[in-house]
């Protein structure tokens, strides 16, 4: 499990779409095989379920994409295809309980 925070300039907005599709290029770009398995719509962002071959490992994740104003937030749960079977449930719950500050109130403009 990874999590990954960015930012842009405060006056900046993060558009949900765009940084979902900007992930997924990410990765088409870096692996060889690549699927996407399917997205699920979250109630602060998106999960998307992809797989490919990345040097030597053919690897299957659950990545959390959420964009709250001008920060943007990845949740990356990964494991190996067989490995993946075992822990799916797990893995998608801990992507699932992902909040970015601004659905616990934050007062950022």
């Amino acid at each position: 499990m990874l999590i990954i925070g960015e930012s842009v300039a405060p006056t900046m907005r993060i558009n949900q779409e765009k940084f979902e599709q900007a992930v997924i290029d990410e990765m088409k770009g870096r692996m060889t095989k690549f699927e996407d398995l399917g997205r699920q719509v979250l109630p602060v962002g998106a999960m998307l379920h992809l797989r490919g071959h990345a040097k030597t490992l053919d690897l299957e994740y659950y990545r959390g994409v959420f964009a709250d104003k001008n920060h943007g937030y990845q949740v990356v749960a990964f494991a190996t295809p067989q490995s993946f079977a075992r822990v799916e449930l797990e893995l998608a719950a801990m992507v699932r309980s992902f909040q970015p500050d601004c659905a616990a109130g934050s007062k950022s403009p």
